[in-house]
């Protein structure tokens, strides 16, 4: 059973019981003060929220806390799968976890503290936090065997999820965990029974596709009975990599022990004496450790974990800089502020069930790519050196080989300042280490397709309008034999229709190439059906992998009604809106309102466009034109405008290939017109 989040608490409802007799007269105040315009006001958006979508199958997202583009990313991890099953084959059921969690399943091994969103490979998970009262396990143990470890079984019903928070019941332990948490710091509340035996452990060797030998070195040093840091150098996706942290406990532990589980030939000077009790400083490969508290019922211990990429020195620092006190429902209340900051950027009007499915892919867009620097500025460069950031914020996990369709064209939209920041990042990765990315994904049907720059010469090479066409209904209405994804972890046929893969990304701008075919109703009709079947409101509610916020960025702009089909281009394809009114609020104090009025069942096609109250007869609207504000304004009808996009200066624009000029990709006197000018001359070397 998912739990959403409930607001107000019951702590809250309980103090307003005795105003009840009040309510008649409060009604009669505030709808006499209240102002005139729209009857409902729109709920807030955190509430809009469910981080449980996508959580389980094909989404690989996580359910933890934290901020928008935050570097902490605290979540609970229910696997401990081994990337290799014997060390040489790879285990397949590694790839379930990329984000640590699947929905349903029966324990939680711990909460770490760092987390990728979405993706179809994985790393991270590192410093696995995990409370328990009774005997110390410095194991994980096993799903299947209750009490072998600090893993848990929990009560689904209390599990919890809202963004910048996370709770849940864990029932062998014996303890309720919150987790809540800033840009660098990770914040955990942790309420025990009475126990002479309590314990909080902090397990080194977890990682997310972890094996045998990814951890090259960890360090921990306790400097005083409340305080700990350490670092740990990781060897996976990401092959060399270093995280410095710092950790603070609300409460002096009495008692402390650690464990390096590595088989260690040396029995020499050191090892007379017992280093896995009470030692200052421990050093290894596979380090555990356990701190001890003797509790009282339910008594919090809340739980500080500062992150840096450069030093420990810099993980105390952001802890102390973000989080100076032991206020665990303050640190929640500004970072769930922080979420209803940013998820104010776009207002969704429709069903609770129409705005979670928005908002939650809203703000799956807004958690990559991550801020990767101190608070003074200082980061680990691409060249491992240390760097500052002059003027900028740093960010990593970009994911681009997916994010540069729809996610980054986005942030363009609605946040502009942030893209600046990601921009100068990317040049500063490439000044400290020249690098280049690529990924091949998909098959003949998808990258016959993949010419976004020039989509008027494919449509000519495969015959015309009407052939084009045709291969495009082929595409959605052939079913893929199953014998070609068979064994493919990145597909399944959830994220089919016939043969178009949305689940995968390098395809999410077909639908929209009817334009250039000059029949965009038909993508319309492509549009809402991928739309309703491949996101829902559920835990499994996405059909394929997020990607860092690509499937989801998808879902915003073909919500709002347009797309970028071309993102280097300064052109989106229109579509159909998923709404009657949908508000972009731009950071310049600019407001673009799209409206569909006359949307619903029996009205779903477009039949005509408004731009700022005027005819507008495209099939493509220009980003300027948007990013000024105004209307964007849909009339919506029973039947589908066979008409509207056929005239070939109605269609969108496309690059020419060799120079050569095109009819529909508006060119004149051998120069390109309007808004391909920035782009291309055409005439003729």
């Amino acid at each position: 059973m998912r739990v959403r989040a409930v607001s107000p608490s019951a702590r809250a409802v309980e103090a307003f019981v005795p105003f009840l007799p009040l309510l008649p007269f409060l009604a009669l105040l505030v709808a006499a003060i209240a102002p005139t315009g729209r009857a409902e006001a729109l709920p807030r958006r955190v509430d809009s929220v469910d981080p449980f979508i996508g959580t389980q199958g094909m989404g690989h997202c996580y359910p933890g806390a934290t901020v928008p583009f935050g570097m902490v990313q605290l979540s609970p991890d229910t696997s401990t799968a081994y990337y290799t099953i014997d060390g040489k084959s790879y285990d397949r059921d590694v790839y379930r976890y990329a984000a640590g969690y699947q929905h349903g399943d029966p324990t939680i091994v711990g909460f770490s503290h760092t987390h990728f969103h979405g993706t179809g490979h994985s790393d991270l998970g590192d410093l696995l936090v995990m409370a328990s009262a009774g005997p110390v396990h410095l194991d994980p143990g096993r799903a299947d065997a209750p009490g072998s470890g600090y893993r848990s079984r929990y009560d689904a019903a209390s599990e919890r999820a809202s963004p910048g928070y996370y709770a849940v019941d864990l029932t062998d332990a014996r303890v309720r965990a919150e987790l809540t948490a800033t840009s660098r710091v990770g914040v955990h509340r942790y309420t025990f029974p009475k126990s002479s035996r309590s314990h909080v452990v902090l397990d080194l060797v977890h990682s997310i596709y972890n094996y045998d030998g990814k951890v090259l070195w960890s360090r921990v040093e306790v400097k005083g009975p409340a305080l700990v840091t350490g670092w740990r150098h990781t060897r996976g996706w990401a092959r060399d990599r270093q995280l410095f942290f710092a950790i603070a406990f609300s409460k002096p532990f009495r008692s402390w022990g650690a464990r390096n589980a590595e088989e260690l030939p040396y029995r020499g000077f050191w090892k007379k004496w017992n280093v896995d009790e009470g030692f200052p400083e421990m050093a290894g490969r596979k380090l555990a450790l356990h701190f001890d508290f003797e509790t009282e019922e339910g008594e919090q211990v809340v739980v500080k974990v500062g992150i840096s990429a450069v030093s420990a020195e810099g993980a105390l620092a952001n802890l102390e800089a973000e989080v100076p006190h032991w206020d665990f429902d303050r640190v929640r209340a500004a970072a769930e502020a922080r979420w209803e900051t940013e998820l104010s950027r776009v207002d969704f009007e429709g069903t609770p069930s129409a705005r979670r499915v928005f908002t939650t892919a809203l703000y799956h867009s807004f958690l990559s790519p991550v801020e990767y620097q101190d608070v003074d500025g200082r980061y680990r460069g691409a060249d491992q050196g240390i760097h500052r950031a002059d003027g900028f914020t740093n960010h990593t996990i970009f994911s681009l080989w997916d994010t540069y369709r729809a996610l980054h064209p986005l942030f363009t939209l609605v946040q502009r300042r942030r893209t600046t920041d990601l921009v100068r990042s990317l040049l500063a990765h490439f000044d400290e280490s020249p690098w280049g990315q690529g990924y091949i994904e998909g098959n003949a049907w998808n990258y016959s397709l993949h010419v976004p720059h020039d989509v008027a010469w494919l449509v000519r090479e495969m015959g015309g309008d009407e052939a084009f066409a045709a291969n495009l209904d082929r595409l959605f209405t052939t079913e893929l034999d199953p014998v070609h994804i068979a064994g493919t972890e990145d597909l399944d046929r959830a994220g089919f229709v016939g043969s178009y893969a949305h689940g995968n990304e390098p395809s999410h701008h077909v639908p929209y190439l009817y334009a250039w075919a000059g029949s965009p109703w038909k993508g319309e009709e492509r549009i809402r059906e991928i739309r309703s079947r491949m996101y829902r409101d559920a835990p499994d509610g996405l059909a394929g992998n997020d990607d860092c916020g690509q499937m989801s960025a998808w879902y915003v702009f073909s919500a709002l009604g347009f797309y970028p089909v071309s993102p280097c281009s300064n052109e989106y394809v229109l579509g159909t809106p998923a709404s009657r009114e949908m508000t972009l609020n731009f950071e310049d104090g600019r407001r673009l309102v799209v409206r569909a009025p006359k949307l619903d069942g029996k009205n779903p096609w477009v039949q005509s466009v408004r731009l700022n109250g005027k005819p507008w007869e495209k099939s493509w609207v220009r980003h300027e034109d948007l990013a000024a504000g105004g209307e964007l304004l849909f009339e919506m009808g029973p039947r589908p405008n066979l008409r509207r996009g056929r005239a070939a200066d109605a269609r969108p624009a496309s690059l020419p290939l060799g120079g050569q000029p095109q009819s529909i990709s508006r060119v004149t006197n051998g120069r390109a017109k309007g808004p391909m000018s920035l782009l291309h001359s055409a005439a003729p070397p």
